[in-house]
């Protein structure tokens, strides 16, 4: 009898393509700073290689396959292109052996090691799994804010619209007022249940490639945040949904008033006005002077 492979405690997970490797090989060197044996496993439909420092034995590529029906639905085009990278982030949460698990954008940079959120929030529940995200606060933000982002001809389209389209195309059942009240989660950096991810992810992926393949594809454009909406909100009697605490998925945007104001800040400057912030994740702030300097300081005195 062939022994059942024994599960490893925790792994973390990324999502990159050919475009972004410069992102992901600081992100791995800033996490690597502060653990050097937490697993770190990167999916992606490209070719990439050589995205970590010398001898790092516990980081892996994984390549996932391209769907054949989103090929042929969306051919060579900037949107398939843009697709393959939510596929490859979907794939990493579904195919891991780990009892916990952690999913990080690329463009992020680990300012505390990653494996101490373990120790901080618990995975278990009495009878679902937990995963945790990042939720909009203090104000609600509703999809008809941000429906340019997910709907073609957003402008044009009604709340009641919006919501026929989206029991139209996912199969659900929302009235406009429902739809309007939907959750806005952050799915930048995602933790909890491997169990409860793995789920999370299914219905996820399968509303996306709906979206994308399905009778309304020339409906919506190809953001992936509409369909982690939706399968959150479907999946409310199987999954306990818990805020992630923001230091955790710190997004500064122009929290950072006097930092950005500073031509040349030092890096210990930066640092402080980042007190608490257990993972940066730079999204809008990528090329702002104080995150070069302190993407320059992760990436200094290394060699690949």
């Amino acid at each position: 009898m062939i022994p059942k492979k024994v599960k490893q405690p925790f792994g973390l997970v990324m999502a990159s393509d050919e475009k972004y490797t410069t992102y992901l090989k600081t992100a791995i060197r800033s996490i690597r700073k502060l653990n050097s044996h937490l697993p770190i496993h990167v999916y992606s439909c490209s070719n990439i290689k050589n995205i970590t420092d010398q001898g790092d034995q516990y980081c892996q590529i994984k390549k996932v396959k391209v769907p054949q029906d989103l090929k042929e639905s969306l051919g060579a085009t900037s949107e398939l292109e843009h697709s393959l990278t939510r596929i490859a982030k979907l794939e990493s949460m579904s195919d891991e052996n780990f009892n916990s698990l952690m999913y990080i954008d690329s463009d992020i940079l680990a300012l505390e090691d990653v494996d101490k959120i373990t120790t901080e929030l618990e995975v278990g529940d009495s009878n679902k799994p937990v995963v945790y995200l990042l939720l909009r606060r203090p104000g609600r933000l509703s999809i008809t804010d941000i429906s340019w982002l997910y709907f073609k001809d957003s402008s044009q389209l009604s709340a009641q619209q919006m919501a026929d389209l989206v029991n139209n195309t996912f199969e659900t059942n929302y009235s406009a007022e429902r739809l309007l009240n939907i959750r806005c989660w952050n799915g930048g950096i995602i933790y909890g249940s491997s169990d409860g991810i793995r789920i999370l992810a299914g219905l996820w992926k399968k509303f996306y490639l709906q979206m994308l393949t399905g009778k309304n594809k020339n409906s919506f454009i190809p953001n992936d945040q509409l369909c982690l909406w939706l399968a959150i909100d479907q999946l409310e009697n199987e999954l306990t949904v818990r805020e992630l605490p923001l230091a955790w998925n710190f997004m500064p945007g122009h929290a950072l008033e006097e930092i950005m104001k500073k031509t040349n800040p030092s890096p210990q400057e930066i640092r402080e006005s980042l007190a608490g912030v257990k993972i940066l994740h730079l999204a809008q702030n990528k090329t702002d002077v104080w995150a070069q300097i302190l993407i320059n300081e992760v990436n200094s005195n290394t060699n690949l």
